[in-house]
């Protein structure tokens, strides 16, 4: 589409570089259309020309001409008397006018030149008028009265009037206007076509040029049109001349201002300045500004292209600037689509004491920012302390694309504040490439302004950034995304060196707070290093990182190099504290290295990281080469003074697989945060990464003077399997945190995996284990506490149902693990309606032992424990033990209930039976000659009724007494005196059952004969 715009703004430059030869054109003709004692009286001079007569009427003088031209150096002076406020001259002939010298009048009076065949004023054209200067192709002057002053029907009646001229009419195939006017004044300064202080300068026809022209209006006002076929532009008088309404145009035509063309209305109280047309183009260095130094009230700069505006190449540009105490006006774009490309530019700035213009963008297709040095910005540059402040930079627009280093900003480098840069674009917004940047900004005392961005698809990738930043005592704004559809950050730049991403920080200049982010979207995605990051490097406080997303959120990768995580991230540097993250989303994903991570590595504090997801959190992997761990992260930093927040994950069912790591942690003097997972479904840590060098879990410890917080996990199921950890170490003199779980189902324990307290110091103390759940299975997982050389944790297990141990689990408080001092911890175990179950040859053990300090405690509460005992030390079986290496044996108290196991037992016959005697009776023969029978050989229980199958879920256990000593350990708590056995009479088997008279079911000792109730015959057993 820009292609196609670009080879008709080509043509249409070609054919405004057609020249009309200065010897075809250059006198001054009048015609005879008006009143014979009325008409225009032309002295020719060469090469100056003197035009007396006219028709007045009132304040207006009329002129007509045949032909108007100027030559190089010579002049056309209107000898207007004074009192004259407007000369409104036409060109009734079939010549363009060319003025290559002066245009001069008496007096004030405003000066209408209108030439339907086309204007075209020279490199050496000037004007020195004291009123404004409209300069059209139009065919007519209209007035308020309704007369015409017409120059293509000239003969038209009435002719004249006393009115005020209100509006230009404009015949088929208007004249195109081409100024080429690069005059000076007494200073050298390129003025062009210049007219007084507080007047109008106005080009108005069909396609308008300037090639290297030059229009100035100090304090006034500068219009250019162009428009089609048949338009009416409309005039209005003001206080500096006219105003033009384009409302009755319905067809545009093209401007195009090149070879470092201008148009200025710079001034001590500031002008105006409106381009009217359909594609409006500036390229070769050209400019339009609109400039007050003084006190006045500037009215801005306005842009207005039925097509398209472009700007193409370096030092083209759009600019309003207030350098005075006065009030700038706005920058104003209207057009289907703008392109800013290979260092344009369109700036509102201040460095005065008042504020800057605000700068608008409204494209209903697309604004495009491309090439280095390429801006939209507004900036405020002033240091006095009464400097104003920045204006606020607002987009609508369809799509927005910022590519190859080009920028939209908003900026403030002195003590006023910047405004806010805000961007709608109702399809997407896009931003592609290093260093191609929204932006706010504050590099002084000013306040940051806030970014905002609502569309709905926002899409940033290889390096590009939206940011907002301070560097100076002011506040940073916040930057807030808005999408409907989609937010996706992707990669970083070919050098890896800048991420794509959101950004908002206090530099390490900064004493003023970071501002926060906010990302509302159905879904965001993360990808590939891409980063969306809150941080202070000051003494300023870090803001908020706040995600609300509908459908899901999804962090995944790292960059190409490995070095870099995609993520969510927010901390500290400095003496300022750190923000929070808070996540709210359905899902959260976060897999192949990818990481949340929340921090401080200064002396300030970290904040809260908080996951609230609808359905489900997973943290899945590590990065390609496994030295990075997908996952959540808070923690203190190893120079840090400040405390870790707080890591809170609330959410039906959080997954951490393979390798994948929840943690929060100290590496300095700060404390770590607290650890807290609640789930209303189930907890699944799984596996290590693919080298088994890192296992998944949730981690909180302390590598510093800092003490590590706590693991809080509540849930109905929590499964940790294949090498997965639960785990609260102190790797420094820092004391390690507790591990908190409530499980109200079940918590397995299995291949591997383990739930631990540690201590790797000498003089660091571990933490302490509480379980409560319903169900607790360690099938080769283990439950520990352990200590380098202080005291062993605590294990305090309330389980409502069974402990289930199998193949070498191990619930242990071990202390002194380097053969040193420290006592082991206690263990607490509490299943008063329950089991502890174990298998004596699976060497499942729990210990409390010590090396040289003393063993601990270990206090059980159960119905009955099964495959495990209490020893003085450990053996290859299953052991309950509470010993000391070289020091003093802790205790084992075990509590069972008073119950007499052998009560109601019979005593059954050792003699071995044989199996041809164990045939079923109850399979009754359906008839006299024919009978069934059921074998039963083999160990093993039978069903509670031969007609019913075996249950599947059957514990089997091995209740048989055997013969052995009594052992009696010093550290026993109690002993249970065993009842005398009662002799229970013998009991017979029913072998089958029979209908009495009163129709009841009777159990028989014999096999009775189906007589009756063949249809009641059990299928099971099959006739033979």
């Amino acid at each position: 589409m820009w292609l196609k715009l670009t080879i008709n703004l080509s043509l249409f430059a070609a054919i405004a570089y057609t020249r009309i030869p200065y010897t075809l054109a250059q006198q001054i003709k009048a015609d005879v259309y008006l009143p014979l004692n009325q008409r225009t009286q032309v002295t020719n001079n060469s090469p100056n020309f003197q035009i007396d007569g006219g028709a007045t009427q009132s304040t207006n003088l009329f002129h007509s001409f045949s032909e108007f031209s100027v030559p190089v150096g010579g002049e056309a002076f209107f000898n207007n008397a004074t009192t004259v406020q407007n000369i409104i001259s036409r060109v009734t002939g079939s010549i363009p006018s060319n003025i290559q010298g002066t245009i001069r009048a008496n007096g004030t009076a405003n000066l209408f030149l209108i030439n339907p065949q086309g204007i075209i004023f020279g490199p050496n054209a000037r004007l020195n008028i004291g009123g404004s200067f409209i300069a059209s192709t139009a065919s007519s002057v209209t007035f308020a009265d309704g007369i015409e002053f017409s120059a293509t029907n000239p003969d038209a009646t009435p002719l004249l009037t006393i009115n005020q001229p209100i509006g230009l009419q404009f015949g088929t195939n208007p004249g195109r206007i081409e100024n080429q006017s690069r005059t000076t004044d007494s200073l050298n300064q390129l003025i062009g076509l210049q007219v007084q202080t507080n007047t109008t300068l106005a080009l108005v026809g069909g396609d308008l040029t300037l090639t290297g022209g030059v229009l100035t209006a100090p304090n006034g006002r500068i219009e250019l049109g162009s428009v089609g076929s048949n338009s009416v532009v409309n005039l209005t008088s003001t206080s500096i001349g006219y105003t033009l309404n384009y409302e009755g145009v319905n067809d545009f035509q093209n401007i195009n201002l090149r070879q470092r063309a201008t148009a200025t209305t710079i001034g001590s109280l500031g002008g105006s300045i409106h381009l009217q047309g359909a594609n409006i183009s500036l390229t070769d260095g050209s400019l339009v500004q609109v400039g007050i130094f003084g006190n006045g009230i500037g009215e801005g700069l306005t842009v207005n292209a039925s097509e398209s505006v472009q700007l193409i190449g370096s030092n083209n540009r759009l600019f309003t600037l207030n350098e005075g105490t006065a009030i700038s006006g706005d920058l104003t774009i209207t057009s289907p689509r703008l392109l800013l490309q290979d260092g344009a530019e369109v700036v509102s700035s201040t460095t005065g004491v008042r504020k800057s213009g605000n700068l608008n963008i409204h494209t209903s297709e697309l604004l495009q920012v491309t090439g280095s040095g390429s801006r939209l910005f507004t900036q405020t540059e002033s240091t006095a302390a009464n400097a104003g402040n920045s204006g606020n930079l607002t987009i609508h627009t369809g799509n927005l694309l910022i590519q190859n280093r080009g920028q939209i900003t908003v900026n403030t480098l002195g003590a006023g504040d910047g405004g806010n840069l805000t961007v709608n674009a109702t399809k997407s917004v896009e931003l592609v490439g290093r260093d191609s940047r929204l932006l706010t900004q504050a590099q002084g005392l000013g306040n940051t302004g806030n970014l905002t961005i609502t569309t709905p698809i926002l899409r940033i990738s290889d390096g590009a950034q939206v940011s907002v930043s301070t560097l100076g005592a002011g506040n940073g704004g916040n930057l807030s995304v808005n999408t409907s559809e989609s937010t996706q950050l992707i990669g970083r730049s070919q050098d890896g060196q800048f991420a794509s991403g959101l950004f908002n920080q206090a530099e390490s200049q900064a004493t003023g707070n970071a501002g926060n982010i906010i990302i509302t979207s159905p879904v965001l995605r993360i990808l590939d290093g891409a980063q969306v990051s809150l941080s202070t490097l000051g003494v300023g406080n870090g803001g908020n990182l706040t995600v609300n997303t509908s459908e899901s959120t999804q962090l995944i990768g790292r960059s190409q190099d490995g070095q870099f995580a995609s993520g969510l991230f927010n901390q500290t540097q400095g003496s300022g504290n750190a923000g929070n993250i808070i996540i709210t989303s359905p899902v959260l994903r976060i897999l192949d290295g990818a990481q949340v991570s929340l921090g401080t590595l200064g002396t300030g504090n970290g904040g809260n990281l908080t996951v609230n997801t609808s359905e489900s959190t997973q943290l899945i992997g590590r990065s390609q080469d496994g030295q990075f761990a997908s996952g959540l992260f808070n923690q203190t930093e190893s120079q840090a003074t400040g405390n870790s927040g707080d890591l809170t994950i609330n959410t039906p069912i959080l997954q951490v697989f393979d390798g994948a790591q929840v943690s929060a942690g100290t590496l300095g003097a700060g404390n770590g945060g607290n650890l807290t997972v609640n789930t209303t479904e189930t907890v699944e840590l799984i596996g290590r990464s693919s080298d088994q060098t890192f296992p998944s879990g949730l981690f909180s410890q302390t590598q510093g003077t800092g003490d590590a917080g706590a693991i809080r996990i509540t849930t109905p199921e929590l499964r940790i399997l294949d090498g997965a950890e639960i785990s609260a170490a102190t790797l420094a003199t820092g004391k390690g945190g507790n591990v908190i779980i409530k499980a109200s189902d079940n918590l397995r324990v299995q291949n591997g995996s383990q739930i631990s307290v540690s201590s790797t110091e000498n003089v660091a103390e571990a933490g302490n284990i509480d379980v409560t759940a319903g169900l607790v299975q360690l099938d080769g997982g283990k439950i520990t506490a352990q200590t380098l050389s202080g005291n062993g944790g605590d294990i305090r297990l309330s389980i409502a149902n069974l402990l289930f141990l199998r193949r070498g689990s191990t619930i242990s408080t071990t202390a002194g693990t380097n053969a040193s001092g420290g006592d082991g911890g206690n263990i607490k175990i509490k299943i008063p309606n329950g089991f502890v179950v174990a298998i004596p040859s699976e060497n499942t053990d729990i210990t409390a032992n010590a090396f040289t300090g003393s063993g601990g405690r270990i206090d059980i509460t159960a119905q009955n424990l099964f495959g495990i005992q209490s020893r003085p030390f450990n053996t290859p079986t299953s052991d309950i033990t509470a010993s000391s290496e070289f020091g003093i044996n802790g205790v084992v108290n075990i509590n069972t209930p008073d119950v007499d196991p052998a009560r109601g037992v019979l005593v059954l016959s050792t003699n071995i039976i044989d199996s041809s005697q164990l045939i079923e009776q109850s399979c009754a023969a359906v008839n006299s000659s024919q009978g069934s029978q059921l074998t039963v050989a083999g160990r093993g229980g039978l069903p509670v009724d031969p007609n019913e199958p075996l249950s599947s879920e059957v514990v089997w256990s091995d209740t048989r007494l055997r013969n052995r000593t009594a052992q009696i350990y010093p550290h026993r708590a109690t002993h249970t005196q065993l009842p005398k056995v009662v002799d229970i009479p013998n009991l017979i088997p029913a072998t089958g059952w029979i209908f009495n008279n009163q129709g009841q079911v009777k159990l028989v000792a014999h096999t009775s004969t189906a007589t009756s109730n063949t249809s009641l015959s059990i299928p099971t057993c099959h006739n033979r």
